[in-house]
């Protein structure tokens, strides 16, 4: 995971997802905002990483790429993270149209 996108692989799946191309201000937290974001998409949906089907997973990590690209965007670990009150960003279908309005 990061400035290039993210290689994963879980059971029989695995793929890319590439990282959206951002202003790079601070890389400080970066890695906590992506964890932080897939396992809130993941609890939002209320899914199980082992149960995930592929295209929910990959929407899944590229949610929280996207969220990780915004944190960096600005000086300090956490102002670029979108707050809770964005929460609805977490059960949208459409992940990069709600990213693009919370950036």
């Amino acid at each position: 995971c990061g400035a290039e996108g993210a290689v994963w692989a879980r059971a029989q799946d695995q793929g890319f997802v590439p990282a959206p191309r951002v202003n790079v201000v601070d890389t400080t937290g970066a890695g906590d905002a992506f964890l932080s974001a897939l396992m809130a998409s993941l609890v939002a949906k209320n899914e199980k990483p082992s149960q995930v089907e592929y295209d929910s997973w990959v929407q899944h990590l590229t949610l929280a790429h996207h969220i990780a690209a915004l944190a960096v965007t600005k000086k300090g670990a956490v102002h670029g993270v979108p707050h809770l009150r964005d929460r609805q960003a977490l059960h949208h279908t459409n992940w990069l149209d709600i990213i693009h309005q919370l950036a």
